[in-house]
């Protein structure tokens, strides 16, 4: 379970450990995670799982993807595999 650290501005942000392979950057659908990150997959696969229903291998919407990237940033940040600092 995570803290709730409220509302995140992401572009107030600069993520100090860029070099993980975990954020992406210009990707041209706006994502800002790599879900194919060691850490990020399970992570994004029991979303898929638990939260929408869907099987593994069924895509979700960019709404959805968006949701999950909000939570999980959240979740890295907390667990510490992100650190940032204001802009």
């Amino acid at each position: 379970m995570t803290k709730d650290i409220g509302f995140i501005d992401y572009n107030k942000l600069f993520f100090l450990n860029c070099g993980t392979g975990m954020l992406l950057y210009e990707n041209k659908y706006g994502y800002r995670i790599n879900v194919n990150h060691p850490i990020v997959d399970p992570l994004y696969r029991r979303y898929k799982k638990e939260v929408l229903k869907t099987r593994e291998s069924f895509p979700i919407s960019d709404k959805e993807r968006l949701k999950f990237e909000d939570k999980v940033i959240i979740y890295l940040i907390c667990k510490g595999y992100l650190k940032y600092a204001q802009k």
